[in-house]
């Protein structure tokens, strides 16, 4: 029981990986294909709000766990769970991670970004 157990465990586990970069690569593929054609997607990903948003990406993928897994942790705490976890996490989390990123842009990405042109301008001997 305990062999089926762990080899079920071990399956469900790599088919969920497996569609989920298959549905990665998909979209990739998709959203590559439209910016190379010039198409609608290309034009509509060019707004201002959508570079702005590639821009803060990074600060966004760099913020966003701790928040949730921090927010996650103590909602119990408050008495949410279940359901209004959740909705707490998607109402509050995603705004505060999105606010949380923009600051550590700011603040720190940009910083130190300004501050590696310092040295990547000095002459190499």
């Amino acid at each position: 029981a305990i062999i089926s157990f762990v080899v079920l465990k071990m399956y469900f586990i790599t088919s969920v990986f497996v569609i989920n970069e298959a549905i990665t690569i998909f979209f990739m593929i998709i959203v590559f294909w439209a910016l190379v054609k010039g198409s609608y997607l290309s034009r509509f990903l060019k707004y201002p709000v959508f570079v702005y948003l590639g821009v803060l990406s990074f600060s966004v993928y760099l913020m966003h766990q701790p928040i949730i897994i921090y927010m996650d942790k103590i909602l119990p705490i408050f008495g949410l769970g279940g359901v209004g976890r959740y909705v707490y996490l998607i109402i509050v989390g995603v705004p505060l991670s999105f606010l949380m990123s923009i600051a550590f842009y700011y603040l720190v990405e940009n910083k130190l970004s300004s501050f590696s042109k310092i040295f990547s301008k000095r002459k190499k001997v």
